[in-house]
Parts: structure tokens; C-alpha cells; sequence
């Protein structure tokens, strides 16, 4: 099984906060995931 690494990044901390509110909708749930996606991948 593979390594847990815990990523300490403050806009990925922010984007889960924001995908986390009840309020947010379908299609920024979306992108927020992409963006999540994108910036653990550079990391």
C-alpha cells in the first residue's frame, strides 16, 4: 500500500473548506475538485 502524505497548503485548505458548505453547487463542487486536483498534482 502506498505512502499517506498530508498536504498543508493553504489554498487547498481553502477549496475544501468552500466544497465542504452545504451551499455550494454542483458545478463549483466540480471545478473545486479539478482545481484541488491539479494543485495536489504540481505539489
Amino acid at each position: 500500500m502506498g505512502k499517506l502524505v498530508l498536504m498543508n497548503h493553504p489554498l487547498i485548505e481553502h477549496k475544501i473548506g468552500y466544497i465542504r458548505r452545504t451551499s455550494t453547487g454542483t458545478k463549483d463542487f466540480r471545478d473545486a475538485i479539478g482545481e484541488i486536483a491539479m494543485l495536489i498534482g504540481y505539489e
